[in-house]
């Protein structure tokens, strides 16, 4: 049986200190959204097949839905992105991470409280420092920020070396202010009888 995997915000694994990419760990195929974590237009994306046998298998696949217009302008982008990647992005990814890494331990020191360990996210669980994921959100975008997703339990912000310095945003998170923090947990469904 094939392992296809999607790696929605994985493009940059293959080029951590230590892959954690898809295909590296064992997986047959993967699509990377490269758009996501790399300097990519919205809807570029990579098919990334393991082996021969594989590549046969999915060229005919991918006969069924290939266009016979292509955006040219998302496939230029994934060119250059190529030669990005080549041009000592490894090198810029690492020096990042340890930025990201640093910004992590500043703001658990401040009283946050940080979800997951992917090295370009930051999963804030909103709740322990006193607000609704939402809320956060909304007082970060006052600041110029977007997350990347929220919901009542956490805010999300997905971060890349082309982000630059990490200085505005670690200061318009510690210019939040801590709250009370909520305890109120999901409701529980009830028992149907």
């Amino acid at each position: 049986m094939l392992l296809l995997c999607d790696n929605a915000h994985g493009a940059y694994l293959k080029f951590l200190d230590k892959s954690l990419f898809p295909v590296d760990l064992g997986a047959d195929m993967c699509a990377s959204s490269a758009h996501k974590t790399l300097p990519v237009l919205t809807g570029g994306a990579y098919l990334h097949i393991a082996s021969d046998s594989v590549a046969k298998d999915a060229k005919r696949a991918l006969e069924l839905f290939g266009s016979t217009s292509p955006s040219y302008i998302i496939l230029q982008s994934l060119d250059i992105a190529n030669s990005y990647i080549a041009s000592g992005y490894k090198e810029r990814l690492c020096a990042f991470i340890k930025e990201v890494d640093a910004l992590k331990a500043e703001l658990k020191k401040c009283g946050y409280t940080l979800y997951g360990d992917e090295p370009l996210k930051i999963t804030l669980a909103t709740k322990a420092y006193g607000y609704l994921g939402n809320d956060f959100a909304s007082e970060l975008e006052k600041r110029g920020f977007v997350c990347e997703f929220c919901d009542n339990d956490f805010a999300v912000l997905m971060l890349t070396p082309e982000n630059g310095c990490l200085d505005g945003l670690k200061s318009a998170l510690l210019s939040i202010e801590k709250r009370v923090k909520i305890t109120s947990s999901a409701p529980s469904p009830k028992k149907c009888e």
